[in-house]
C-alpha cells in the first residue's frame, strides 16, 4: 500500500514548527522557525518542482529567515531545513 502520491513524503511536523508568510508571494517571504531548530549547521534548501536545488541559505542564525524571490520562477517549490546533513524539516512555498 502506498500512502505518498508522487513519491513525497511528509515529515511529522508537529515538533518542528515552521510557518512562512506571505505564502503564496511575489517578492518574498518570511519563515517564522520555532527557535529550538536554531542551533549550530543549520541550512535552508529550497528544490524548484523537479527536485533541483535552486536556493541554499547556510547557517541560519535567527527564528525569522527572509527568503527574496530573485530570479525564481512562478511555481511550487519545497524547502528543507537541513541540520549535519539530516532534515529536520519540510514545507512548501508557492511563488505567483
Amino acid at each position: 500500500k502506498y500512502d505518498s502520491p508522487v513519491g513525497l513524503n511528509e515529515l511529522n511536523n508537529s515538533a518542528t514548527k515552521i510557518n512562512a508568510y506571505p505564502n503564496p508571494f511575489n517578492s518574498s517571504t518570511t519563515l517564522y522557525i520555532d527557535n529550538e531548530l536554531i542551533t549550530k549547521n543549520v541550512n535552508f534548501i529550497l528544490l524548484d518542482s523537479y527536485g533541483k536545488e535552486v536556493k541554499t541559505i547556510h547557517n541560519i542564525q535567527d527564528s525569522e529567515l527572509k527568503i527574496n524571490r530573485e530570479n525564481l520562477s512562478n511555481g511550487f517549490y519545497i524547502f528543507k531545513i537541513v541540520q549535519d546533513a539530516k532534515i529536520i524539516s519540510t514545507g512548501k512555498l508557492i511563488i505567483q
